[in-house]
């Protein structure tokens, strides 16, 4: 168990991801300098209804559609944040795939829900084989 924990480190950690460590946070500025203040989550939330309570302002018609683009680019920046930084390590993995315990890996990726996982502990139970094949075709699903 403390070799698991070693090698994932802290898996699901919450973090609260501002807008100024984005790249589209350049686009929200345009709309108004004080959304880039409020979280990413908040943001995406955001609509020019709550905008006008939140200021008392009219959004218009040319800034409600960079708010609703700039909340776009901020929903595909956030998903390539997630995609880009897997719990483990591509290399930690495939070691994990050679000495037959990728099952592992895919457990924790898929938080031991569906059947990737069972399907190659069954099969590396069979033959080592046939488990380290499943475990590096099933890597392209984990790293992208």
């Amino acid at each position: 168990m403390v070799f698991l924990f070693l090698i994932t480190g802290n898996t699901k950690a919450e973090t609260t991801v501002s807008l100024n460590d984005m790249n589209s946070a350049t686009a929200v500025k345009e709309i108004d300098p004080n959304l880039v203040k409020m979280g990413a989550e908040k943001f995406l939330n955001l609509t020019p209804a709550k905008y006008r309570e939140m200021t008392g302002q009219r959004l218009g018609i040319k800034n409600a559609v960079a708010l609703k683009a700039a909340q776009i680019k901020v929903k595909n920046e956030l998903g390539d944040m997630q995609n880009s930084d897997p719990d483990i390590d591509k290399n930690v993995y495939i070691l994990l795939a050679i000495f037959g315990l990728a099952w592992i890996a895919m457990g924790l990726f898929s938080d031991w829900s569906g059947s990737d996982w069972i399907v190659n502990l069954l099969l590396t139970m069979l033959c080592w084989l046939p488990g380290l094949i499943h475990a590096l075709t099933k890597m392209k699903d984990y790293y992208k």
